[in-house]
């Protein structure tokens, strides 16, 4: 059955292409930025980009795998779905790392890759990737929530309504389509157009109100309860009020909160109630609390939200996270990971925004705990924050020295950025400072890429992170190694007028894999070698590599220095919109907390 002309809830074309009715759904989806390189297999749509250059913006990266992380990073500051355009055969498999990643990551994004005309399939026609053996479509389905080949115009609205709907699902997923060069230019006659996105997807925003109660009544048993907010909590908690009622609910009934490694910061770390980040490089509180000797034992209530519950949040499923009295819940709306990673006493399918918002509205209803409970769970809190430091090492993060302290460089970017700063990790042993010696509370945010680990994330993610939140302080922390992948995206900075900042630990190595292998593999025979020199870079010159690329750089060895030069960074990107670049010259005998707390 077709809809009539007249429905509201569509609009009618006597005739479109293929290429105009795709632009169709980006101005619905209110996307005007697309990310990547082009190719012939995609010549018909981008020649339609251009005749629209007013309205859409193609962001020219310098490599297909950056693209990808360019427009995660621009989805994560700006929530507008990443958009990736390559050309078919090694344009679409560059891209797939970055799809990938945004997968694991639960990111929106969406990835259109081109493709041969149809009439050259299976005739082994330049960087073919349906028919032959390289199979595109297939490929992207392994590794994405979605992927579709489009091989008419009349199936094109409804495959590309499905890798809509699937990039906006929640949580949020990559989605790929395949999409012939010949089609695109093709026209459709009598083209029915939604004139909203709620007439083809919808959010999800169920809760079970009975299972809200069950949790408050555990929460109420509890002795030692505890909330464990993961990355998936994050998008519920972007909502300024919802935060604010949920720090009342934590003070009320002093309830503390930690977080996994990629969800640090989405709640106030400051705040009294923060544990910070349980997992790798965790925090040195929640031990004091979870397996403290006072208050009646260990903690006996843990209620997860929004985590998957993987290695790095909770140190390789260790024990400790297992409460006494077994009384674990935990809230997702993929209800396919509750109870995945440990067994749990009651799971509940539920988006995070409405579960919290439920939970706040039957918590005040008649659900009191007595005020002496109250009061000595505070107390308890509050002595283990009196009595111990979050950080292994404190006094480290003041150490005047050169080479700086990767700990001081750590303070000085706590000391220095903006309240509402965008920072970016990358991955390798700057994932172990930054986690750990960073202090973060909304709205300043802290993006990780934990679940993928690749290195380059945060050197590209940056770039998308400023071109979504061109307002705000949008800062990288990454490693040499990292840097010499990805830092080409500097020119996609410079070019589209944007200026990020990142922040280089130079220690000419692979430290993160060469720290580990001279812990678990120490050379038995000095005549071995040291790890220490086995996975150098080659002494790159990161300053002058940067400046070539169009930044202005600064090599920085002491607190003096990086301090100076952060202050300047910050204020030259504002002001004259340069990107910039600190080498931080670290002390290469300093290994990150995961490292340090095995060597304990």
């Amino acid at each position: 059955m077709k809809f009539s002309s007249e429905s509201s809830l569509i609009n009618h074309k006597p005739s479109t292409s293929v290429a105009d009715l795709l632009l169709d759904y980006f101005r619905l989806e209110g996307i005007d930025k697309i990310f990547g390189i082009p190719g012939a297999a995609v010549a018909n749509l981008i020649t339609s980009l251009k005749n629209n250059r007013d309205e859409f913006t193609y962001v020219i990266t310098k490599q297909e795998t950056g693209a990808g992380y360019i427009a995660e990073g621009y989805y994560r500051t700006s929530g507008k779905l990443g958009v990736v355009l390559v050309t078919a055969g090694p344009g679409a498999t560059n891209a797939l790392t970055g799809s990938m990643n945004a997968q694991a990551n639960n990111s929106a994004m969406l990835t259109i890759s081109g493709e041969v005309d149809q009439k050259y399939f299976g005739k082994s026609y330049l960087q073919e990737g349906i028919d032959a053996k390289l199979n595109v479509s297939a490929i992207f389905n392994n590794a994405d929530q979605y992927s579709g080949l489009v091989t008419d115009s009349s199936n094109f609205s409804t495959i590309f309504q499905q890798a809509l709907r699937t990039s906006w699902s929640i949580p949020r997923r990559a989605a790929h389509i395949s999409l012939p060069n010949d089609i695109v230019a093709m026209d459709i006659e009598d083209v029915e157009i939604p004139k909203k996105v709620n007439n083809y997807r919808a959010v999800p925003d169920g809760c079970n109100i009975k299972r809200v109660k069950e949790t408050i009544q555990k929460l109420r048993e509890a002795k030692r309860p505890v909330l464990f907010l993961g990355n998936g909590a994050r998008e519920a908690l972007r909502d300024q009020e919802r935060l604010e009622k949920l720090k009342k609910f934590t003070h009320k009934y002093a309830l503390p909160v930690m977080t996994t490694p990629d969800a640090k910061g989405i709640y106030p770390e400051s705040d009294v109630m923060s544990l910070r980040t349980f997992g790798a490089a965790q925090s040195e509180w929640p031990q004091y609390y979870l397996k403290g000797e006072d208050l009646d034992g260990d903690f006996d209530c843990l209620v997860i939200m929004g985590s998957s519950l993987g290695k790095l949040a909770t140190n390789s499923w260790e024990d400790d996270l297992n409460p006494s009295l077994h009384n674990v819940i935990q809230i997702d709306l993929d209800q396919s990971i509750i109870g995945r990673g440990m067994p749990i006493s009651m799971g509940i399918v539920a988006e995070i925004g409405v579960f919290l918002d439920t939970l706040f509205e039957l918590a005040d209803e008649d659900h009191h705990l007595p005020e002496s409970v109250i009061k000595n769970r505070a107390n308890f809190i509050h002595g283990i924050k009196e009595q111990h430091s979050p950080y292994l090492h404190p006094e480290k993060m003041t150490l005047k020295a050169d080479p700086i302290y990767p700990q001081a460089l750590m303070q000085i970017v706590n000391e220095e950025l903006p309240h509402d700063a965008n920072i970016f990790s990358d991955c390798a042993n700057c994932v172990g400072w930054s986690l750990h010696y960073l202090n973060v509370d909304p709205p300043k945010q802290i993006h990780y890429s934990l679940n993928m680990g690749p290195l380059g994330f945060g050197v590209a993610g940056v770039v998308g992170g400023k071109l979504g939140a061109p307002d705000k302080t949008c800062i990288a922390i990454v490693g040499d190694g990292a840097f010499m992948m990805h830092g080409t995206e500097i020119t996609t900075a410079v070019q589209y007028k944007v200026a990020p900042i990142w922040i280089v630990l130079n220690d000419n190595d692979l430290g993160m894999v060469s720290q580990g292998q001279a812990h678990f593999f120490p050379p038995k025979d000095p005549a071995q070698g040291s790890w220490y020199d086995y996975y150098q870079l080659g002494n790159p010159d990161c300053k002058k590599f940067a400046e070539a690329l169009g930044a202005e750089a600064y090599d920085v060895r002491n607190n003096v220095e990086a301090k100076v030069a952060l202050k300047t960074a910050i204020e030259r990107a504002e002001n004259e919109n340069i990107p910039q670049v600190i080498v931080a010259h670290i002390n290469t005998h300093e290994v990150p907390p995961y490292y340090d707390e095995i060597m304990k």
